[in-house]
């Protein structure tokens, strides 16, 4: 959504580092980035085989701008798009068998483009949200409340997202609107 938009400034907040690192590693390295992840999305990388070989590379991985390109291309090759952590903080989403996986190079690239008006935060909502000003525009995008006990998921991140997160995010955003 920050990036159909225009303002001054931003703030960028997720639980998720793995998507925060990719943010800020977008942010420092910029078009080599973008390249770089690129070389990922090819057609001998988009078989079963070789996805569960990256992202097991994902997992293992302490080197911050292959991770965060292995980020962008498990996203477009994993099953519906998800981003889903195991107990252990490993990602484990299954292979998504698309023909062509879109690179998001535009996107990327108005990032860049905005880069040097945004803030990269990683941690509690509740920490972000008490930043915030009268004329400020918030945007809260929190996992979906599981319908039924089977049907629950929670593991956006590692630590999930349970029930009484979500009504400590309720509480907090009215506290911030209070604000306006």
């Amino acid at each position: 959504l920050s990036l159909a938009l225009e303002f001054e400034a931003y703030l960028l907040n997720d639980m998720n580092s793995d998507l925060i690192e990719l943010y800020n590693v977008l942010k420092n390295e910029r078009q080599a980035f973008i390249d770089f992840t690129r070389s990922f999305f090819t057609s001998d990388n988009n078989q079963e085989t070789r996805f569960y070989e990256l992202r097991d590379r994902f997992n293992n991985s302490n080197d911050l701008a292959e991770c965060s390109a292995l980020f962008v291309y498990l996203n477009r090759h994993a099953f519906n798009g998800l981003c889903r952590y195991n107990s252990k903080g490993g990602f484990n989403v299954p292979f998504g068998r698309y023909k062509s996986p879109y690179f998001p190079e535009i996107e990327m690239q108005e990032f860049i483009r905005k880069s040097d008006r945004i803030e990269l935060m990683c941690g509690d909502f509740q920490e972000a949200l008490s930043r915030v000003g009268a004329d400020d525009v918030v945007y809260c995008d929190p996992p979906y409340v599981p319908l039924s006990a089977t049907a629950s998921f929670t593991a956006y991140a590692k630590g999930g997202f349970n029930l009484d997160d979500q009504n400590r995010l309720v509480d907090t955003a009215k506290k911030a609107s209070e604000k306006a």
